[in-house]
């Protein structure tokens, strides 16, 4: 006598059939002891069973559903991965995700890197020791403590990969320090005195890319924000330019794109200083006679399908390079008898915050003023701290010292 069915399991004709089974490998749906909904799977790489969770049991769903289709996508990641295959895995599958263009080049970079000195070595072999092996490599070749420093990033995130796919344990990389920096990879970051912008802005007048150096070194925009800027974006009358935009290059077939800022902090009204709107008015006259003088080979930008009058650019319309705006900088300086050893469009960055700061603005103010997503970020900027050790001392033995004369 056949048993009688019980939920999804019935039995006819001598067959048995189960409604509403899930596909080889999707595993079921059930709620956790913390009112989590996990979603079971089981991982075609490694042949182990995992979860998904969510809040729903949607959610727990469509996230088991996402990695099983990321799983599948290279087919990649079998038992025998090697550190190539998941560092191309990651840099093709993850990396996009959070990165723009430019930045997944210079990933790319890094990925050669570890390609080529790690690649072939099986992604569960990689250790402690094969790490430290390798950034000691990196060191004997000559590379500077930058460049290891953004290699070994990328494999810790190449290693965190791996650890998602079941290859490794835990994160090797995350253990293994940079190796130690020596006197030589020390190079002071360059600011200017306000003298010297005062001379750097009187040499602007009569330049073509006078208006953006002033803002370089006055609002202390990135000079891709500053290539992005478009006359809708300008209020001269108010004094104020709206950041919605950047102009960006890279190599690897990237190439001159307009894309968004580099944070969203940036992003929003600036208040620019008198000289930079002044120069605006020049550029806006002579941005018109360079029209007039290209006639039909003058061509708008586009962006996201919008026409797009740039502020700044070529004299047929498109938008400058950031090389351009960097080579203008130099010669400006030169011209206003600034010494140009480490002068370049992020100067004037690192001027800004140096000179506020400097002049007892917090590092909060400065951080909204730039457009710093981090303080910690601003801190980095500030390149000599003025007088302010001094006036901090003063204040703190004002405060708790009891002898007479002691602070100044």
């Amino acid at each position: 006598m056949p048993k009688k069915a019980k939920g999804k399991r019935s039995t006819a004709a001598g067959a048995t059939t189960v409604r509403g089974k899930n596909a080889n490998g999707d595993g079921s749906i059930y709620l956790d002891a913390r009112g989590r909904y996990r979603a079971t799977y089981v991982d075609p790489a490694t042949g182990k069973r995992r979860t998904a969770t969510g809040a729903t049991k949607a959610q727990a769903r469509d996230h088991r559903d996402a990695k099983l289709a990321e799983l599948a996508t290279t087919g990649t990641l079998g038992a025998g991965a090697t550190v190539a295959d998941v560092a191309r895995h990651w840099l093709a599958h993850k990396a996009p995700a959070k990165a723009r263009p430019p930045t997944l080049h210079a990933y790319g970079k890094d990925v050669a890197r570890i390609i080529d000195r790690v690649g072939a070595m099986p992604v569960a072999d990689l250790d402690t020791a094969a790490v430290e092996s390798f950034l000691a490599a990196l060191r004997g070749a000559g590379y500077g403590i930058g460049t290891i420093r953004n290699t070994r990033a990328r494999l810790r995130q190449v290693a965190d990969c791996a650890v998602s796919a079941g290859h490794l344990r835990g994160n090797p990389v995350a253990g293994v320090a940079l190796p130690m920096e020596q006197a030589e990879d020390r190079r002071a970051r360059r600011s200017l005195t306000a003298g010297e912008v005062h001379r750097l802005l009187g040499a602007c007048d009569d330049a073509r890319l006078g208006a953006a150096v002033a803002i370089l070194f006055t609002s202390g925009l990135r000079a891709s924000e500053v290539l992005g800027l478009a006359w809708d974006d300008i209020d001269l009358d108010a004094g104020t330019a709206r950041v919605r935009r950047a102009v960006t290059y890279s190599g690897g077939g990237v190439g001159l794109r307009i894309d968004r800022p580099k944070t969203a902090a940036t992003g929003g009204v600036h208040h620019l200083a008198p000289t930079a709107v002044r120069l605006l008015e020049r550029r806006r006259a002579a941005q018109a006679a360079d029209k007039l003088a290209a006639g039909a080979l003058w061509a708008d930008a586009t962006y996201e399908g919008d026409r797009l009058r740039l502020v700044f650019t070529t004299a047929t319309g498109g938008p400058v390079l950031r090389q351009t705006l960097y080579k203008a900088t130099a010669d400006l300086a030169a011209a206003a008898d600034v010494d140009t050893a480490g002068v370049g469009t992020h100067t004037g960055r690192r001027t800004v915050v140096t000179a506020l700061y400097q002049s007892g603005f917090s590092l909060d103010d400065v951080a909204r003023h730039v457009g710093h997503a981090s303080t910690a970020t601003t801190a980095g900027y500030v390149t000599d701290l003025g007088t302010r050790p001094r006036e901090v001392a003063a204040r703190a033995a004002s405060l708790l010292d009891p002898s007479p004369g002691r602070s100044s």
